[in-house]
């Protein structure tokens, strides 16, 4: 990440978003240096294995986005439900029986079913992060 100079925080948020609407460019002239805190993004390639053995990723871990579209901690409880789906499906067809249980099949039909939808939504917030720049 970059730093800012000290005492420069403020300066350079208002060279940045000096040109937004007065209640932004207000806002930044009340807070006082020292309350300034840079914070950067990064950003990271999309995962494209899912799980190893009886280990499974969801969220952040496997799909961290930037948060332009504040759809991060949706896209996690999305995919444990279709998650939670699927470890369902999975004892219902192993008869209830958790020894029968095919949990690599769960967690390739949780990562199937939630890819795309995972890789549109970070595209489009890296997208937002790119229009906001």
């Amino acid at each position: 990440g970059g730093t800012d100079p000290e005492g420069r925080r403020k300066e350079r948020l208002l060279q940045i978003f000096g040109q937004w609407n007065d209640n932004v460019v207000d806002l930044i002239k009340a807070t006082p240096e020292d309350d300034i805190m840079r914070r950067d993004i990064f950003d990271r390639p999309p995962v494209f294995k899912w799980s190893e053995g009886r280990t499974v990723l969801l969220g952040d871990s496997v799909h961290a986005m930037q948060p332009n579209l504040g759809q991060g901690g949706c896209m996690a409880i999305e995919d444990a439900y279709e998650l939670a789906n699927n470890l369902s499906d999975g004892m219902d067809a192993a008869n209830g029986q958790p020894a029968h249980l095919d949990v690599a099949r769960a967690f390739k039909t949780y990562q199937a079913a939630r890819m795309v939808r995972a890789s549109a939504i970070h595209g489009m917030a890296g997208m937002a992060a790119f229009m906001a720049s």
